[in-house]
């Protein structure tokens, strides 16, 4: 007998690396699954979408930034009238509010 001389280490070592390679997997699980629920959380995947890229709707210096209200402001007041929300005195004091542009600087 060699008593855990010469070659392998007996069923020591292999313990000691199925434990480090199952706690490695798990690692690995764990960092994927987390890289997974912070892309989810931002709703759009990998970076993509709107306020996520230089250029997208919002960013500063893009053409229509300034240009009104978004879409969805306008189809929201819209959906609120259809559903009984407001009535048409209101959605047309909302709309020009919505639809109104802002004064430039002075000077």
């Amino acid at each position: 007998m060699m008593h855990g001389y010469g070659y392998g280490g007996g069923s020591g070592m292999f313990l000691l690396m199925a434990f480090l390679s199952f706690l490695l997997l798990v690692a690995g699980v764990l960092v994927i699954g987390a890289v997974v629920m912070r892309a989810s959380r931002r709703g759009g995947g990998w970076g993509h979408g709107p306020g996520r890229h230089p250029g997208g709707p919002g960013a500063a210096g893009a053409p229509w930034a300034a240009a009104g209200p978004s879409p969805s402001a306008l189809g929201i007041l819209e959906e609120r009238l259809a559903r009984g929300e407001i009535d048409i005195e209101a959605y047309r004091t909302l709309r020009a509010e919505l639809t109104r542009t802002q004064p430039g600087p002075t000077g």
